[in-house]
């Protein structure tokens, strides 16, 4: 009779020397391709570029990049943001849409340029993970981020997918300085990370608060080696102020052309003019981001439980207040998007690295991530971008046939649509939501009834509206608005549906309206 050692035994690889002879050297070639930093980039292109290129050339994949694309194309004409076109992102988000704007195709421009920040975001977090846990942790914690930002609407441009990047890199930075910080020493690389730190904030106000922790943390780190002396409160002002100066740059500039108070409006005032969502559509929009990146976060929340039986709970604690730091972030604005979330896929994804670097658990950890991830964004749905195209084409085709000499009014539909006509929109609030949607009514400098009004009275010649209210709750004054000067003064030339990515429309575009 066999003995139950002996039956378990028979199905350890070691006794099937064979399978050893070609397993253990592909395993070993695997980690000498991946343990370099360039062998990790070229995987995490790869696999960035397997989910991201169904939405290459698409126009209309969200009406946020979209907007911000048509900022940049703006700016090239000497628009200036918050005073010629407006919106309360801050200056940096548009800068880099106004690099993208330059080449001859921006919108395939924006979305490498967003394929090549998740790779780089991708390698940053493994480079993080492989110094605290190993190699196996880093290189599946990059993979998780990468395929975290699809559930998210991190798909094309949203601003975290640029500045994930910088934050990510704040943090490798301060976490290397550690032991010179702890020898009450400063190295440029915490100068780095506060200035990389300053640099997100320009991108999105919400980024402060991780750039903060970072801060917080260096000077803490300084406060337990060089106690409170001038040398230490020196070495605090100086990196605090290193991290504002993007920020106090883009102040200066707007003090400096007179147009202050519309940039103060736009990042200060204007958040606290607009209310906050119902709170059943707050929680419900929780709800809907938890069950679209449940499998990562319940592994980071128990990694975080089970590091504190292990000797690297130390690294850990840094990671779980940086979490928390991203955490603020996005309940400091309780819209609570989804794709507000996407920078808490960094430190999910770091936190996660921890039990991911199991050999057998990892493994399976990874596969259950990555299939409830997929299950919640399909990368290969390459005919949407098809049909997007093409009604975009279509759009563009009948404003430029109809308008006459009145110009086009995107009430409520792509704003790039300004873009393709050749136009300058007519308002500064060329956002369609800005003047369509009940939570931005007055939220601008501008009164948006009187601004709609101005807009209407210069009698436009094309006008493209949905069908059915796009945005609740809808601002039925505006749209009543525009319905009476459509009825009144244009004909219904065309009814065409619309792909985002998210959803499908049905626009209508009329024109003639100053032939009526």
């Amino acid at each position: 009779m066999t003995s139950p050692d002996t039956n378990r035994s028979r199905f350890r690889l070691a006794n099937f020397p064979e399978v050893r002879t070609y397993i253990a050297p592909l395993g070993e070639w695997m980690a000498r391709q991946l343990r370099p930093i360039w062998g990790r980039l070229a995987i995490f292109l790869i696999v960035a570029l397997v989910v991201r290129i169904s939405t290459f050339g698409d126009p209309n994949l969200h009406p946020d990049e979209t907007f911000y694309l048509l900022v940049g194309h703006l700016m090239h004409q000497g628009e200036l943001p918050y005073v010629d076109v407006w919106d309360r992102k801050p200056l940096g988000l548009f800068i880099i849409y106004y690099f993208f704007a330059a080449f001859p195709n921006p919108v395939i421009a924006y979305q490498i340029g967003a394929w090549l920040c998740t790779a780089v975001t991708a390698l940053v977090i493994s480079e993080i993970v492989t110094r605290w846990v190993g190699l196996r942790g880093g290189v599946c914690s990059g993979l998780v981020y990468i395929l975290m930002l699809g559930p998210l609407h991190g798909f094309g441009g949203q601003s975290p997918v640029y500045y994930n990047a910088l934050i990510a890199l704040a943090g490798l930075l301060v976490i290397l300085s550690i032991p010179e910080l702890k020898e009450g020493q400063v190295s440029a690389r915490v100068y780095w990370a506060m200035l990389a730190g300053g640099c997100a904030i320009t991108v999105k106000q919400t980024a402060f608060f991780e750039s903060a922790f970072f801060g917080l943390f260096v000077a803490v780190l300084l406060f337990r080696s060089l106690g409170m002396n001038r040398k230490w409160f020196f070495q605090c002002l100086a990196l605090s102020g290193l991290g504002l100066l993007p920020s106090a740059f883009i102040i200066a500039a707007y003090i400096l052309n007179g147009h202050f108070f519309e940039f103060y409006h736009a990042m200060v005032t204007s958040n606290f003019v607009k209310p906050p969502p119902a709170p059943f559509s707050a929680v419900l929009r929780c709800y809907v981001t938890y069950l679209s990146i449940w499998v990562p976060l319940l592994t980071a929340l128990s990694a975080m439980v089970l590091v504190y039986a292990d000797e690297r709970r130390n690294e850990a604690a840094f990671f779980i207040l940086w979490m928390v730091a991203s955490i603020i972030g996005f309940v400091a604005v309780p819209n609570f998007y989804q794709h507000y979330a996407l920078p808490l896929a960094v430190t999910i994804s770091i936190l996660a690295g921890y039990l991911y670097n199991r050999r057998i658990l990892g493994g399976g950890l990874l596969v259950a991530a990555a299939g409830s991830l997929l299950y919640h964004y399909n990368p290969t749905v390459f005919v949407r971008t098809k049909y997007s195209i093409a009604s975009m084409d279509r759009l563009a085709t009948d404003v430029k046939e109809t308008e006459g000499n009145g110009g086009l009014f995107v009430f409520d539909g792509p704003p790039l649509l300004y873009y393709f006509v050749g136009e300058k929109p007519p308002s500064p609030l060329a956002f369609p939501m800005h003047f369509n949607h009940a939570l931005e009514t007055d939220a601008s400098h501008l009164k948006t009834h009187e601004e709609l009004a101005r807009v209407l009275g210069r009698r436009p010649g094309s006008i493209v509206m949905s069908v059915v209210v796009r945005n609740l709750p809808a601002d039925f004054v505006s749209r009543r608005m525009v319905r009476n000067y459509v009825d009144t003064n244009c004909r219904l030339v065309d009814l065409i549906e619309t792909f985002e990515i998210l959803r499908t429309d049905l626009l209508a575009v009329y024109g003639n309206c100053n032939k009526s």
